[in-house]
């Protein structure tokens, strides 16, 4: 928790230095941070924030549960009862009930 914590305390001061205002600036200071500090906290910045941005960039390239629900219910003209995704193996997991009445587990591929 306090590691969590820690992370976004830095990025906070690392994107208030990257927008030019700097934590002094933030704090009320007049002193704004030296041109070295900014490029040495842009880079530190890019290196904290590349693995938000593939984690959003993975989700981006997951379909949604939606589409997964409509492809299900037009092929198997199944009403769907649960649906959950399995990130590690970026499948969804979908309980239908088929026309005849039987409940079936089906895995659908999550990825786009």
């Amino acid at each position: 928790m306090l590691n969590q914590l820690t992370k976004v305390i830095v990025v906070s001061t690392l994107v208030l230095i990257a927008l030019g205002g700097g934590v002094a600036h933030a704090f009320g200071s007049d002193k704004a941070p030296t041109h070295s500090l900014r490029q040495q906290s842009s880079g530190q910045l890019s290196n904290i924030l590349t693995p938000l941005r593939h984690s959003q960039n993975q989700k981006a390239n997951l379909r949604s549960r939606n589409d997964v629900m409509q492809e299900v219910k037009r092929r198997y003209d199944a009403k769907v009862l649960k649906i959950t995704l399995n990130k590690q193996r970026e499948i969804y997991n979908v309980r239908v009930l088929m026309p005849n009445g039987k409940v079936r587990n089906i895995q659908v591929s999550a990825k786009r």
